[in-house]
């Protein structure tokens, strides 16, 4: 008899596909330019939810939002502020909500 942990692998990763699949850059662009100023990982992840009509708890959407955004950051869309909340070890930092903001409104 399984364990059932391989069932569990398995809707956790169609779980992720189906976000990567609803949530796309252009949705996270479109939900991140509504904003003005700094926003939290949490605003845009809850906008995006609401906005696609998606319960909490069905899909990761705070962890594909976040990647999302990091791509953002990576193509110097968006500027993190935060600082982390914590180290982990010397290499691994950890931000519990991170805020970043639009590159055009910081005014550089």
């Amino acid at each position: 008899m399984g364990s059932g942990r391989r069932r569990e692998q398995v809707t956790w990763q169609l779980a992720h596909a189906e976000a990567e699949h609803l949530i796309t850059m252009t949705v996270v662009r479109g939900v991140v330019a509504g904003f003005d100023g700094p926003f939290h990982l949490s605003e845009i992840a809850d906008t995006v939810r609401s906005g696609l009509g998606l319960p909490a708890g069905r899909l990761p959407v705070g962890p594909r939002v976040r990647d999302l955004l990091l791509q953002l950051q990576a193509a110097g869309e968006i500027a993190m502020l935060s600082a982390p909340d914590e180290m982990v070890g010397t290499d691994m930092v950890l931000y519990r909500d991170p805020q970043w903001q639009r590159v055009r409104t910081l005014g550089l």
